[in-house]
């Protein structure tokens, strides 16, 4: 299952099995790239400066390599990670903190 919420696929046992009734090869063939990729990416809810100004990562679009920011008028735009200058704060994830209250 976390291969296929890496990977953001369905998260449903019965959309994500194949004949044998595991989960598709294809999942954990192509783990180790996502992880890799996402890996290279600021994570979510780390604090981020661009040519455009400071931002918070919201989301990560990891085979495009882009990032979704709400910069600091509350705006949220679409990035590609290259125009990430700096790293400020390495945040933990927003969705994570939601669930802890």
């Amino acid at each position: 299952m976390k291969m296929a919420k890496i990977q953001k696929a369905t998260l449903d046992p019965t959309k994500i099995s194949g004949r044998c009734g595991r989960l598709k090869c294809c999942l954990r063939y192509e783990y180790d790239t996502y992880e890799a990729l996402q890996k290279e990416l600021p994570p979510l809810g780390s604090d981020v400066v661009t040519a455009r100004g400071r931002a918070r990562v919201l989301a990560q679009e990891i085979l495009a390599g882009q990032l979704l920011v709400e910069t600091e008028d509350h705006r949220r735009v679409l990035i590609d990670s290259s125009e990430v200058l700096t790293v400020l704060k390495r945040g933990a994830n927003p969705e994570r903190k939601a669930s802890d209250n």
